[in-house]
C-alpha cells in the first residue's frame, strides 16, 4: 500500500516537472519570436545569459 503511494507521489511530482518545463520552453520560444519581429539585437554573450537566467527559473 505504502508503495502504492509512493509511486503516485513520485507520478505527480513527475508530471508537475514535466508541466513546468513545457511553461519555460513555451516561454522560450514566445521570446525567440518576439525577438525576431521586433528585429532587437543583443550580443551572443547577453543572450545567452538572458536563457540561462529563465532556464534556471
Amino acid at each position: 500500500m505504502q508503495k502504492d503511494n509512493e509511486i503516485r507521489t513520485l507520478r505527480a511530482k513527475h508530471k508537475q516537472k514535466e508541466m513546468i518545463l513545457k511553461r519555460k520552453q513555451e516561454e522560450v520560444h514566445l521570446l525567440r519570436r518576439q525577438m525576431r519581429s521586433t528585429r532587437m539585437r543583443k550580443t551572443t554573450k547577453e543572450m545567452s545569459a538572458h536563457f540561462a537566467a529563465i532556464q534556471q527559473g
